[in-house]
């Protein structure tokens, strides 16, 4: 039952992640896979939710920046995102 569970929220987080594409829940979604396989092995429900919550952080931690990075590299600031981090002098 807890692998259907698990099951259902991955589906779930990777559906929002399909709408948003913000990289926002497909950390989660990984993380919840990850605890479907343990209920493979049938790890109890306090490892499954130990699997998930390490898994979705270390995820979000060390993989987000190397593929926020990746898809912030055609980015371009125009307008008030040239001005961030350089002296200005207002005369009115």
């Amino acid at each position: 039952m807890a692998s259907i569970c698990w099951l259902v929220v991955f589906l779930i987080l990777l559906g929002v992640e399909i709408g948003t594409l913000g990289l926002t829940t497909i950390w989660f979604a990984i993380g919840s896979l990850a605890a479907f396989i343990t209920t493979l092995f049938d790890a109890e429900f306090i490892v499954q939710i130990v699997v998930f919550l390490v898994v979705s952080i270390l995820t979000l931690i060390f993989v987000r920046p190397f593929f926020k990075k990746y898809l912030d590299k055609g980015k371009v600031n125009t307008n008030i995102d040239e001005v961030i981090g350089k002296t200005a002098m207002v005369t009115k």
